[in-house]
């Protein structure tokens, strides 16, 4: 189901702050039956920890976002 995948991505991010999840979706673009595709996808706020930021902001002349928005998706075949 939907609720079961979304949980197992979630339970995949374990370590990353899932108040930055920005999107977890799943489709099914040719319906629910077995052999059909799938489709995974998340989005992910990464905020800097680190002086990481800082630094690349002080180089690029202050033009360095103060997050990066992370995404990705996946697909299956539905057994």
């Amino acid at each position: 189901t939907t609720t079961t995948v979304v949980g197992r991505v979630c339970v995949a991010m374990e370590g990353l702050n899932l108040d930055d999840v920005e999107t977890v979706a799943v489709s099914y673009p040719d319906g629910q039956a077995p052999g059909n595709q799938v489709v995974v996808s998340a989005q992910y706020t990464y905020n800097y920890i680190t002086p990481l930021g800082d630094i690349a902001d002080f180089f690029s002349g202050g033009t360095f976002p103060d997050m990066l928005s992370l995404s990705t998706s996946t697909d299956m075949r539905l057994e």
